[in-house]
């Protein structure tokens, strides 16, 4: 058996109106519970993105390409800029102890009115 695979489609949702329950979400309520369990922290970054956060940031997006073996061979395809583009973003930052182990830069969409996922990066050991 084939299944299709539809090319540029991405799965959104209006997250006013979502409601993760059933097997769809049992992973993502899983891993939630896990993080907030295991004490990360979440904060939305302010507009005003300071040098030290950059250099965290990069570190973690070596550290995630590194997970990625092709990410080497396609470096065009996949290549990293969270902050390019950043006055048009929102970043959130997740914490555990302190040190950055999750990084989020989203995108706005204006004819969805909505936001795109673009950088979802994790440190291969994060909660």
């Amino acid at each position: 058996d084939f299944t299709a695979v539809k090319v540029g489609a991405s799965p959104y949702f209006d997250l006013k109106t979502w409601n993760p329950r059933g097997d769809v979400a049992k992973k993502l309520r899983a891993g939630v519970n896990q993080a907030r369990r295991s004490g990360v922290e979440v904060e939305i970054i302010a507009e005003d993105v300071d040098a030290t956060l950059k250099k965290e940031t990069a570190e973690l997006c070596m550290h995630w390409l590194d997970t990625r073996p092709s990410a080497t061979t396609f470096g065009w395809l996949v290549a990293l800029d969270p902050f390019l583009h950043s006055e048009h973003k929102k970043y959130f930052a997740a914490r555990l102890n302190g040190k950055l182990i999750g990084f989020l830069a989203a995108s706005p969409i204006p004819a969805r009115k909505g936001w795109y996922l673009e950088d979802v990066l994790r440190e291969p050991d994060a909660p």
